[in-house]
């Protein structure tokens, strides 16, 4: 995760708190600096930190001191994507915006492309810094046994919490188009919390079926991230799933239209 200041962080804590307390999980920022920052809910005092480890490698929930390591947007994307469709491996080709929450570079000239290194794990992953893209991109190609035709991905999609999809009709196939639906639905800065499916599509394979999609998020989905982790604490009573769906009514309820 780049070293974006603690200003930046500090916002994102902002975000997280005042979701899980809409819930009724009331929290509240306890301190915070430009390694991270501490979150307060009920009796618990919750450490989140950033971590320099080297993402895909197998990520560990918490950092060297114990607080809960903050994660990469584009971990939280392929994560959604495991969780909707059961990939048993794949690749993923990252298009990443330049000076934002977790971007590899924090500045860079509008005409660069900047490669990074590829890296191995249960994905493997190339990048590239894209100084006028409006969000992170990701292409995924991946083996997905269960998916047995077109329609049971699209079934897939659908009825997944954490993936969503613009109406078809929409026809949208760009970052700047996506940014501005975001804006129509309500989310005035454009940080979508949703992991958005811009296309996917069932290839064929010797293998057997791969998925070919694009993924489109924000830095958005990083506070739906630490909201969990705070509702994880103080509602420890519940499962993840109801959890998360109290958390997503939250940040709609306010909202005229939903992604």
């Amino acid at each position: 995760m780049s070293s974006n200041g603690a200003g930046e962080r500090f916002a994102f804590a902002e975000a997280s708190v005042d979701l899980a307390t809409r819930v009724g999980w009331t929290s509240s920022v306890a301190a915070h600096d430009a390694f991270g920052f501490d979150v307060r809910t009920g009796k618990h005092v919750i450490r989140f930190r950033r971590s320099d480890y080297q993402w895909p490698k197998p990520p560990p929930s918490e950092t060297a001191d114990g607080a809960i390591r903050l994660r990469h947007p584009v971990e939280i994307a392929l994560e959604a994507f495991e969780t909707a469709l059961g990939p048993t491996y794949g690749h993923a080709t990252v298009l990443s915006p330049v000076g934002r929450y977790g971007s590899p570079l924090a500045t860079g000239a509008i005409d660069s492309v900047v490669l990074e290194a590829s890296l191995s794990g249960r994905w493997t992953l190339a990048s590239a810094s894209i100084s006028h893209t409006r969000c992170w991109l990701t292409n995924v190609v991946a083996h997905c046994p269960g998916i047995g035709d077109g329609g049971a991905l699209k079934r897939r999609i659908e009825h997944a919490d954490r993936l969503t999809a613009p109406p078809g009709w929409m026809a949208i196939r760009d970052t700047a188009s996506l940014s501005e639906y975001a804006r129509d639905c309500g989310w005035d800065d454009a940080l979508f919390p949703d992991i958005v499916v811009l296309s996917a599509d069932l290839l064929d394979s010797p293998a057997g079926p791969v998925v070919g999609a694009w993924l489109a998020f924000t830095e958005g989905a990083v506070t739906f991230s630490v909201a969990e982790d705070i509702a994880s604490r103080a509602a420890g009573n519940l499962d993840q799933a109801e959890r998360f769906g109290r958390l997503r009514a939250a940040a709609y309820e306010t909202l005229g239209a939903r992604l």
